[in-house]
This record gives C-alpha cells, sequence and structure tokens, in this order.
C-alpha cells in the first residue's frame, strides 16, 4: 500500500470502527491530537471508538498529498467529516496530518495530528 493509500485505508477503517485494522495501522507509542489540542493516545482513542464516544459517519475527501523519504512519509489528508465526539455531533472540515513509518514493509502511523481547514 502507498502512503496516500494508507490515508483511504484508514478513513475506511475509521468508519466501519474497525479497532483491530487502527490498531495494526499505528505504531504502538501512536498519538492523536485532536482539534481542540488534546493529544491521545492509541489505547484511549481504540477504547472511545469501541464504546460509542467516537462515531464516524462519513468522511468525504476532498485532497490527499503525500510527501515520502526512504521509510518515512508525511501523509496530509483533507475531508469532510461528520462525526460524534465527546457528545458533539456535526460536520468538520478535517485535515489529518500524519507522520507514517515503515514498519515489515508496512505504512504505519506514529503520529496524527488534526485541524480544521
Amino acid at each position: 500500500m502507498s502512503a496516500e493509500q494508507f490515508y483511504h485505508a484508514m478513513n475506511h477503517a475509521m468508519l466501519q470502527a474497525d479497532t483491530a485494522a487502527i490498531a495494526r495501522m499505528t505504531t504502538a507509542d501512536f498519538t492523536l491530537t485532536h482539534i481542540t489540542g488534546y493529544r491521545q493516545s492509541r489505547a484511549e482513542w481504540l477504547q472511545q471508538i469501541e464504546n460509542g464516544q467516537m462515531r464516524y459517519f462519513n468522511m468525504a475527501e476532498e485532497s490527499v498529498q503525500a510527501n515520502v523519504k526512504g521509510d518515512t512519509a508525511r501523509v496530509i489528508g483533507r475531508s469532510r467529516t461528520a462525526a460524534h465526539i465527546w457528545g458533539a455531533q456535526g460536520t468538520w472540515p478535517l485535515q489529518l496530518d500524519y507522520q507514517l513509518v515503515r514498519e515489515n514493509g508496512q505504512w504505519k502511523a506514529r503520529q496524527a495530528v488534526a485541524t480544521t481547514y
């Protein structure tokens, strides 16, 4: 899978609430920084997806850019994201900025930072 394909696959996993796939696509030390600035561990994020505190309904992808350098990559994707996050439901212009590393031939996210655009 290419770095750009990673973005599409992660969105699909989020929409399906497929925490097993998300776990496979992230490193053990993965963190997600939300648009609020809150930095969340992989374990906490996956738990909140599983218990319904975070539900993703639709991600209308608008753009994705990848910059690959050897076994690292930066992928920036933009989508109109409909979700229910910590009690708030809405559709946000969400940009996800992923820092990827290649482990055993597979791209994995080490960090993601969410902002609006």
